[in-house]
């Protein structure tokens, strides 16, 4: 593990600033290299990922990773975090649901400080939550796409707005 990922790692291990620290097995704080040339920035973990510890490592996470490939981004550096760090939801083993605005607004100084640890080149916003909540930051060029579970549930690669995500995740390309 890097300096730069130490630093990060405890600032916000053992976080309680917002209650899903009750109901979560671990601090998702992301996954992949840091810093980063492409940081993603998604809604919040899942299950699987709050097991695993790691961002985008389900069945989203693969769908994100196979995006990557098709839009030449193999060679570029990336991670992947969301807006909050803690699985959504409202007990321990309970199903994902959008993370609160009060969650979020207390998770903001630990995805601030990522991104500041991270020095991305580009920002990728992946869905509505992410767009909506770090859609006006200033520190590099921001690219949005539909959030990878969403491209799930309307076909995965077959989805009509698979291709579009592609064509936009290709513009990184002119950053890294």
């Amino acid at each position: 593990m890097n300096l730069l990922m130490s630093r990060v790692q405890a600032k916000i291990q053992g976080c309680t600033l917002c209650p899903l620290h009750k109901v979560r097995r671990n601090i998702v704080i992301g996954r992949g290299s840091f810093p980063a040339d492409v940081l993603f920035i998604g809604e919040g973990p899942g299950k699987t990922e709050d097991i695993i510890g790691q961002a985008f490592v389900g069945k989203a996470g693969k769908l994100l990773d196979q995006l990557c490939a098709d839009a030449g981004l193999a060679f570029c550096t990336k991670y992947f975090t969301n807006v909050v760090l803690c699985h959504p939801t409202d007990t321990f083993d309970g199903l994902n649901r959008e993370p609160q605005k009060n969650e979020i607004a207390l998770c903001l100084s630990n995805v601030d400080f990522i991104i500041g640890e991270c020095k991305p080149k580009v920002v990728v916003l992946a869905g509505s939550i992410a767009q909506k909540y770090y859609g006006d930051i200033d520190i590099c060029p921001i690219v949005h796409i539909q959030h990878p579970s969403f491209l799930l549930r309307t076909g995965g690669v077959k989805s009509p707005y698979y291709t579009k995500n592609v064509h936009a995740l290709e513009e990184l390309n002119d950053y890294v």
